[in-house]
């Protein structure tokens, strides 16, 4: 007998769960999320700090190697104080003599009985005083100019007339700048028509500063006014660093110049004695008359992420 043929079975289709993640599966997930972000971030965060750091350290680098250009050209480095006087006289007898001999020392044919705007205000009957950033700015940039606008600055160099390298005028023949500053980090501080000039740290405001040692004479304690407030609550460190504990330790870079950068948390700190690798706050430096200082303690962290041409990073890594 034969049998009828038996159809196939058609195939079923898959079951389908209806069950989803449980409230309590769904807290777990984020739970374990947050905390691997949360290990990745310091990680993330720091590669960053370092990058920036590493930024800041090769223009402190860049800038260092214009000064030693500069002293090449002109036999000195820049002075970290000069004050700049517009109206001349016989001899220059409206300078001071220590701006005399160093803006002499730079250029030896200077004529000092001329009257000059050095700032670019239209007049000469200013005197300025050009301190450590400004000072920076001005000789390896030259003279500054804002005719594009209140507090947009662009930086002339110098003219090439060795009696009159301050000259202004469109047709002046000028000598190239030691350094190219990026124009949209150059700030006034004090609205005297000098800039200063920021690190790339993001929203910095306070400007690189720069101590000479004139070529080895000495650092000079008066260039240091310790914690005067500037413009914009700038403040002003005591340098130079030293390279130790107390206060007759070698300075760093005794026979050039240092530059520091004011770090990330955008404060210098006293300056003074240092030790790199100090983990608790070393003695700072008190101000007890306008030549002489003496130890004092104080608190020192802030200085940990400074930024300086004697170092390869941080102050205190």
């Amino acid at each position: 007998m034969t049998r009828p043929p038996t159809r196939p079975t058609p195939p079923r289709a898959p079951r389908v769960s209806g069950r989803g993640f449980t409230l309590v599966e769904l807290l777990i997930v984020m739970t374990v999320l947050a905390i691997l972000i949360g290990l990745l971030l310091p990680a993330i965060n720091g590669a960053s700090t370092r990058v920036r750091h590493a930024a800041v350290q090769s223009e402190i680098n860049r800038v260092a190697t214009a000064i030693v250009s500069f002293k090449s050209k002109y036999g000195s480095e820049p002075p970290s104080s000069v004050n700049l006087y517009e109206t001349g006289g016989a001899n220059g007898a409206n300078w001071d003599a220590r701006s005399r001999a160093l803006i002499r020392q730079l250029w030896p044919q200077f004529n000092f009985a001329m009257n000059r705007d050095i700032n670019g205000d239209g007049d000469t009957g200013d005197n300025v005083t050009l301190e450590s950033g400004e000072s920076l700015v001005f000789f390896l940039g030259g003279l500054p100019d804002q005719s594009g606008g209140p507090l947009k600055f662009r930086l002339l160099g110098f003219a090439r007339n060795p009696q009159d390298p301050f000259a202004r005028g469109a047709n002046t023949n000028r000598e190239a700048s030691a350094y190219d500053f990026e124009t949209s980090r150059l700030v006034d501080l004090d609205n005297d028509g000098f800039p200063e000039f920021l690190d790339s740290y993001p929203g910095q405001t306070n400007p690189i500063l720069y101590f000479s040692s004139y070529d080895g004479n000495g650092y000079r304690v008066a260039e240091y006014p310790g914690n005067t407030v500037m413009p914009q609550n700038l403040k002003i460190p005591f340098t130079p660093y030293l390279q130790g504990n107390n206060l007759s330790s070698p300075a760093y870079n005794p026979n050039t110049f240092q530059l520091i950068s004011p770090g990330l948390d955008k404060e210098y700190g006293p300056g003074g004695p240092l030790d790199s690798g100090a983990t608790t706050p070393l003695p700072g430096w008190s101000r007890t008359s306008p030549t002489s200082v003496t130890i004092s303690v104080s608190d020192r962290s802030v200085e940990r992420d400074n930024i300086t041409n004697f170092g390869n990073g941080p102050l205190v890594p």
